[in-house]
């Protein structure tokens, strides 16, 4: 399965957090956004691991699971072409 997870987050340590958390599972693609290619009980496990990181009032975490067909449809415009490495993609 293919996630792309995107987060606000407010508090400089909560948000170090959740990055160390999201690199165990995919690819920082932005700043604030990560693309992972996980099986089903990886996604659960992420979930309930950024569950546990202390997000504050306001903060956000989201996560957009696309099937085969529309990762054929992805677009972006800059940086360099994505590439398989990993099993992740890097854009």
């Amino acid at each position: 399965m293919f996630v792309t997870v995107c987060f606000d987050i407010s508090s400089d340590r909560t948000r170090r957090h959740a990055t160390k958390v999201l690199e165990a599972y995919g690819t920082r693609v932005q700043k604030s956004v990560f693309e992972c290619r996980i099986g089903e009980r990886q996604f659960v496990e992420l979930r309930q691991r950024m569950s546990q990181i202390g997000l504050a009032e306001g903060d956000l975490v989201r996560y957009y699971t696309l099937c085969r067909a529309c990762q054929a449809k992805v677009e972006f415009t800059g940086g360099l072409p994505p590439r398989e490495e990993k099993g992740h993609i890097v854009v």
